[in-house]
């Protein structure tokens, strides 16, 4: 886990008085190591959890996310594979003509690296990591999140997913997610069965090459069958080379939904399981913090995050350092009830909104909660690989009907795990974080009575955007944090009811 502030003022004259120290501290739950550079053209600061040896020679490169092909990168670019990712980025950029996001497509980042000549910095495809910046007097600002911009003058905007920027501050597209889906080829109907397998198989392959559990590790879950996936293939791999069962964390309010399917995971795959049950009241006292951590106001993204929170700070408070998620099934494999009606076309059209409203929305909890607790948190769905593969498969085998004409969404990836979790698990039916847990069921009526018609109608006279007494409520905590400039950059969720 990571994140970093940069500030490009190249313009000695207009160099800010740059308060580095404050930027860091805003961010300093994102790593206990400290490293902060300036000179009379760039300034930054480096957040990083483990020290790492070359950050003092590599000073110039900031970098937040995950290399997934890091070994295949190791390997053709004749780097040592135990090279910091210093040492691989800097080969990377110094090889590729200064674009090295080219062979990163398949992971998740944000980086900024600064060289004599200027600077460069880019995002994921998808945007999972997130990036900001503003601009100001000559002066170019960046963050892994937006609360440390703050400190500097300007209007902050979020960094576009699957862009690079130039050193004179020239945006440009790398990746369009959806053209490259729609030239993804569709795959016979004929072999089900062998496309299962392969989706177990990347996902399998991806869990192993990003996680080696040296870390104390512990997985997510929920009682869906994303997190019960994870679950599934991470215990006989945590027991192989620790000798221990992984630990596995639900949160629940009371005895929700969330906390029974859990339960009946955990004993299926010998996890030490802990249930973390929670209140309304815990919620409410939680949501200044979790607003400040999210940098958002979404009902549906505030209300998961809570519990997202809750469940983090207990793997952390016992002594994790990652946490294994199941994140990102949803958007691959069609997991929205909205597209259970849908038709092929409109299926691929539901699951591409839904998958280019991850950079602002769905991607912020998955980061946010978990490093918010000093978490370093590994989504082995979230692949590009795996994103291929899963737009291949027919759209019949994403959202199947059975002869009944029942509607059974993410069908393919329930097969893949068929001999892996119990009938029970394979057969529930999708919900979102915020319903399985209770958290939705809760907030949603609690803000119907703190919040008058009278209110809502004067705050939307003045905030347009605001849809609901719940959402209104979340943005006063905002404001507290943020300017109201600064909503310009939150996403709000289509599906939001």
């Amino acid at each position: 886990m990571s994140g970093f502030v940069f500030i490009s003022h190249p313009e000695a004259q207009n160099r800010p008085q740059i308060p580095l120290e404050r930027a860091s501290n805003l961010i300093s739950h994102r790593g206990r190591q400290e490293y902060i550079h300036a000179n009379e053209n760039f300034s930054s600061v480096y957040r990083v959890n483990q020290a790492d040896d070359s950050s003092e020679t590599k000073e110039n490169i900031l970098f937040d996310g995950e290399i997934h092909n890091r070994t295949q990168l190791c390997n053709e670019r004749g780097v040592a594979p135990d090279a910091s990712e210093g040492e691989l980025l800097d080969d990377l950029y110094n090889s590729s003509g200064g674009k090295p996001h080219e062979a990163l497509r398949d992971g998740i980042f944000s980086m900024a690296i600064h060289t004599e000549d200027g600077f460069y910095c880019a995002r994921d495809p998808l945007g999972i990591k997130t990036l900001f910046y503003q601009e100001a007097n000559g002066s170019r600002f960046f963050a892994s999140e937006l609360k440390a911009l703050e400190p500097f003058p300007g209007t902050p905007r979020e960094f576009p997913a699957g862009h690079w920027m130039d050193g004179a501050g020239r945006l440009h597209r790398y990746a369009d997610i959806h053209r490259e889906v729609a030239e993804i080829p569709t795959r016979e109907k004929s072999s089900a069965h062998r496309m299962a397998e392969q989706v177990r198989k990347i996902i399998k392959e991806r869990l192993e090459e990003q996680v080696d559990f040296e870390l104390p590790t512990a997985s997510l879950l929920s009682g869906g069958i994303d997190s019960s996936a994870i679950a599934s293939l991470a215990a006989p791999r945590h027991r192989e080379k620790t000798g221990k069962p992984l630990s596995t964390y639900a949160v629940g309010i009371g005895e929700s939904e969330d906390i029974r399917k859990a339960r009946v995971v955990a004993e299926h795959i010998g996890s030490e399981h802990s249930e973390i049950l929670i209140s309304l009241e815990k919620l409410e006292s939680l949501l200044p913090r979790v607003i400040y951590y999210l940098e958002s106001f979404d009902p549906s993204l505030v209300r998961s995050s809570l519990v997202n929170y809750v469940v983090a700070e207990a793997a952390a408070s016992d002594g994790n350092e990652l946490v294994l998620s199941g994140e990102g099934g949803d958007e691959l494999f069609a997991g929205y009830a909205n597209l259970l009606d849908a038709d092929a076309s409109q299926i691929q059209k539901g699951q591409l909104e839904a998958l280019s409203m991850l950079h602002n929305n769905a991607s912020l909890r998955l980061d946010r909660m978990n490093q918010a607790n000093g978490l370093r948190v590994v989504a082995p769905m979230i692949s590009g690989e795996l994103l291929r593969y899963a737009f291949s498969i027919p759209s019949e085998y994403r959202i199947y009907r059975d002869e009944s004409g029942r509607a059974m969404e993410k069908w393919i990836l329930r097969e893949a795990f068929r001999h892996d979790l119990p009938e029970s698990i394979l057969n529930r039916r999708k919900q979102e974080f915020s319903q399985g847990s209770g958290s939705a069921d809760a907030l949603k009526p609690f803000f119907e009575k703190m919040v008058s018609d009278t209110e809502l109608n004067h705050a939307r006279s003045d905030y347009p955007f605001i849809r609901s007494k719940e959402e209104y409520s979340y943005f006063r905590i905002f404001l507290d944090n943020f300017s109201a400039s600064a909503a310009e950059t939150v996403g709000q969720w289509d599906y939001t009811n």
